[in-house]
């Protein structure tokens, strides 16, 4: 038992608070659990239209939110409470350690404590994006983070993104990958694996019964 599931106080923690004995979940923020069509907004704000109007419309079953980072950056949010509780349900239940793995980086304290009203806390910020290298950043920097994070710990892995993952799997070395040693969505008991989990659809409560099957109750 990690001090995360004792007491949840804290929003982030040291990423050494996690021995790596529990299953470690790498959860991506935009396009996994915000889920608002940024592209669309800026399409429409290329056309001309108002800040407001330009907003796309909210999913039913969504609530929009508003998020200030500690650097003054504001951002709209569009997540899905009934899946933001059940998967903090999921992680308080069962030996998951969350990593949040994610351009958001430090700043996901912000998403958490104000789109979220706190549930997801608790994790550690797994990797922090890398500064653009003439205007590029790396593509792969998920995946490497994902790679040294579980060769050093041992231990299996689930990894929610929208984006990366598609990527990863596109890649010449996808097959010798030990960061994507599962290649398929199936979620099974095996150690030192993982399941990179894309989330092009949103999440039910199938995926919450597969993934207590992966990670056991404690």
């Amino acid at each position: 038992m990690t001090v995360r599931h004792a007491a949840r106080v804290e929003t982030l923690l040291p990423a050494d608070t996690f021995p790596g004995t529990g299953i470690l979940l790498a959860l991506d923020v935009d396009g996994v659990l915000n889920t608002i069509d940024v592209d669309l907004w800026e399409r429409n704000r290329r056309d001309g239209q108002s800040y407001e109007k330009a907003m796309p419309p909210i999913a039913n079953g969504f609530e929009r939110r508003h998020v200030r980072t500690a650097h003054g950056h504001k951002y709209w949010v569009d997540i899905d409470p009934a899946v933001v509780q059940a998967l903090d349900t999921f992680i308080q239940t069962n030996n998951v350690e969350l990593g949040w793995l994610t351009s958001w980086g430090p700043n996901v304290r912000a998403f958490i404590e104000q789109a979220l009203d706190g549930k997801l806390s608790g994790g550690f910020v797994l990797a922090s994006r890398p500064p653009r290298y003439r205007g590029a950043v790396p593509a792969a920097w998920k995946r490497t983070a994902l790679r040294a994070r579980v060769e050093s710990t041992q231990q299996p892995w689930i990894w929610a993104d929208d984006e990366e993952i598609a990527l990863a799997r596109a890649s010449r070395d996808f097959d010798n990958d030990r960061s994507l040693l599962c290649h398929t969505s199936c979620l099974s008991r095996r150690p030192l694996s993982g399941s990179p989990w894309t989330t092009s659809q949103q999440w039910s409560g199938s995926h919450w019964h597969s993934a207590s099957v992966y990670a056991p109750a404690r």
